[in-house]
């Protein structure tokens, strides 16, 4: 006889007779519910075990930023006890190590429990089959699905992609004949979370988007750096008018304005470098911009000199911003290595040219009036808002942020978060964590320290040159403001050169790359070379400057001193903060922050020095003075060739970022797995329903004929 599937009118006489129940498949039924009530609590356990272990290894992340030496309260009964923090660290991974062994041993009764619900299932549907009507049928089919909604718990608790409900079953009292269901509570669990993270290709990740917007990124950052740097030479060409405007004569008070816009340089960054770790780049970046606006225009308008200097302070605060962030910026945009060198040598140019053309500008335009100068500023503030407007935020962890509170309004799942909502808000924490970053790295990281002391020099070296050229260029050669703020061109000349250099070095690197030669993939090689030539040339430019300077030589010749100090000051700095960025990536902007922190130090106390220093020594040998410092310094590049490598490895940021690419690399490396899983899964699931089917209707067609 030919087989064929059974119509539902065939189906329903066939299997409307309920099978009778017997008191072993009676208790069968019960001790599968009972087994599913255990597999739950065990199942909460595990839960409460996982979120138990989280929550160490994030207070073990956050110690592992703190001081070795400092105490760390522990819990220990009811009390608390000052340890260290070795001693703390020592004792959570040895409670992680018990909740461990404690998860293993859940895990494994949890697996007992269901291999002894699939015997049973297995034993009662081969009782009853799968398309049995009655009581007891239908309680089987809903302690199944029970289970198959359990089952994937351990699963969606490691993706923390789904939410997890789990209904468990009511004590089963069927009876032969009871048509009735009996009603299943429900028990909802807390909901996992869904923690967003970018995936390969994404479009809004800053690495993946389009070249024109990166460009305008990058644009939008080096004009914000131009705007900030012009704004912190302009009163040097101005000092004469407002000597004249404001009675001032005391030369150490006409050097404040520039050193106290310099003071602002060092604060800013201690505000903003960290908040747009946190807050973003595109906000940090408008409320900055906004202070140094308004301050610009304050600054022209200035009732006497006292009120003149504050003002200046608060814009050397909000134009800090752009010098602390951009390098952020970079790093956020450009993900390979030779894309960000490029941008900051871009960055580190706009930081040598803008503080160049400020003295011509404001020694030309301060004829007119001592507050134009002033107003330059300003001006240059006001055409560049709309660029800051559009500018798109660069900043990976916020724009996930942004998404999850997008995702979180279309769709009401208050389970979906961003990695950075996991971290701390609290004002305790960003006063004493996140502000105190850049202080930190300061003074506990080898690489930022020696970077910050050399920039630092070379920094001070142009300010101080600020005061010095007027008493070279002015007290020897006659030079007016305008002529003298023109002697500085030399070292925009000379940072032309050095960008050159960096081109050819930088096309020799990829050469050497492409040739896979060995010294190409060491971190120090591809950034320190520059370096390591830039000292030279600014013992040379000091020496050249301060014995041509005599009025029987010509002008000319120590104006070129200033190519030599170009070409070593934007080598230096293009090779050093390309070797902080490197080197600490998502923390970038503390530590430029830190840079620019120290630097602004040295540039706003040292040109009180100058005037004193040159009357003392003399231009010859005062100047000379600055190339024997400069002689001192050019070891730290050649000490980070030697021994970068192993300041890398003991520094606890680059640890931490290290340990987190790790993890984020697992975390996408399990959500690929687990994605291709679950459509093998259902996939498997498919096939065994078309099987299912098949054999069931089978099977009833040859119950039929033998009735």
């Amino acid at each position: 006889m030919q087989r064929r599937m059974l119509t539902k009118e065939e189906e329903a006489s066939a299997g409307g007779e309920d099978m009778e129940v017997r008191r072993e498949d009676q208790e069968k039924i019960n001790k599968f519910s009972s087994l599913h009530q255990k597999e739950t609590t065990l199942e909460e356990e595990l839960r409460a075990k996982i979120k138990e272990k989280e929550d160490l290894e994030e207070i073990s992340t956050e110690l592992e930023l703190v001081d070795e030496e400092d105490k760390v309260p522990y819990k220990v009964g009811d009390c608390f006890v000052s340890l260290p923090q070795p001693q703390v660290l020592e004792l959570l991974e040895s409670s992680t190590q018990t909740i461990d062994e404690d998860v293993d041993a859940l895990k494994s009764k949890l697996e007992s429990v269901q291999e002894e619900m699939g015997e049973l299932k297995k034993a009662l549907y081969g009782r009853f089959g799968r398309s049995a009507e009655g009581s007891c049928a239908t309680r089987l089919k809903d302690l199944e699905k029970d289970v198959d909604s359990s089952s994937d718990l351990e699963k969606e608790k490691e993706d923390r992609v789904e939410e997890v409900v789990i209904s468990p079953p009511s004590d089963v009292t069927s009876r032969a004949g009871s048509h009735s269901n009996d009603s299943v509570a429900s028990l909802e669990e807390p909901i996992a979370k869904k923690i967003l993270r970018f995936q390969d290709g994404d479009p809004e990740n800053p690495n993946n988007w389009r070249q024109p917007k990166k460009i305008y990124a990058l644009f939008v950052a080096i004009v914000s750096v131009m705007k900030s740097t012009i704004g912190s030479s302009l009163p040097a060409g101005a000092t004469g008018p407002i000597s004249q405007h404001f009675h001032q004569t005391n030369e150490y008070k006409l050097i404040l304005p520039t050193s106290m816009y310099l003071v602002g340089y060092v604060f800013g960054p201690l505000i903003f470098g960290p908040l747009s770790e946190s807050y973003g780049r595109k906000l940090v970046m408008i409320i900055s911009f906004a202070l140094f606006t308004v301050f610009s225009i304050a600054s022209a308008v200035a009732p006497n000199f006292a009120a003149l200097v504050v003002f200046r302070l608060f814009v050397g605060v909000g134009g800090s911003c752009a010098i602390s962030v951009v390098g952020g910026i970079c790093a956020d945009i450009y993900h390979d290595p030779k894309s960000r060198g490029r941008s900051m040598a871009i960055f580190m140019a706009a930081t040598t040219f803008g503080p160049i053309l400020g003295p011509p500008i404001s020694g030309y335009i301060s004829v007119v009036s001592w507050a134009w100068g002033f107003w330059v500023g300003a001006i240059l503030a006001g055409v560049t808002w709309p660029l800051f407007i559009f500018l798109p935020e660069t900043y990976g962890p916020v724009i996930l942020k942004q998404r999850a509170q997008r995702l979180r309004r279309e769709t009401g799942g208050e389970n979906i978060i961003a990695p950075i909502e996991l971290e701390k808000t609290d004002l305790h924490h960003i006063v004493t964590v996140i502000l105190t970053r850049p202080l930190r790295m300061l003074c506990f990281e080898p690489l930022v320290l020696f970077t910050c002391l050399y920039l630092s020099y070379a920094y001070a070296i142009f300010y101080i040159y600020l005061q010095s050229y007027p008493i070279i260029f002015t007290g020897i050669y006659g030079f007016n403001a305008g002529e003298q703020g023109l002697a500085f061109l030399p070292i925009g000349v000379g940072a032309l050169i050095s960008a050159c250099f960096y081109l050819t070095w930088d096309w020799y690197l990829t050469r050497a790359q492409h040739a896979n030669k060995r010294w190409s993939r060491n971190e120090e090689m591809v950034r320190l070379p520059l370096a390591c030539i830039a000292g030279p040339f600014f013992v040379v430019s000091s020496f050249w400057l301060g014995w041509t300077a005599r009025e029987d030589i010509h002008w000319m010749v120590p104006t070129c001193a200033g190519v030599l100090f170009g070409m070593g000051y934007l080598c230096l700095f293009m090779a050093l903060l390309n070797y902080l960025v490197d080197a600490y990536e998502v923390f970038a902007a503390s530590a430029m922050a830190a840079a620019s922190l120290s630097r602004s130090s040295f540039g706003a106390v040292l040109p009180f020095a100058t005037r004193p220093m040159y009357r003392a020594l003399g231009v010859a040998w005062a100047t000379s003075l600055l190339g024997f410092l400069a002689v001192a310094l050019c070891v730290v590049p050649f000490a980070f060739l030697r021994f970068g490598g192993r300041m890398r490895e003991r520094s606890t940021f680059c640890q931490y970022l290290r340990r987190k690419k790790s993890e984020e690399e697992e975390a996408v490396r399990r959500e690929r797995e687990g994605a291709e899983k679950e459509k093998e899964k259902e996939k498997e699931k498919e096939k065994e329903k078309e099987k299912e089917t098949l054999s069931v209707g089978a099977d009833e067609v040859k119950g039929k004929e033998e009735v």
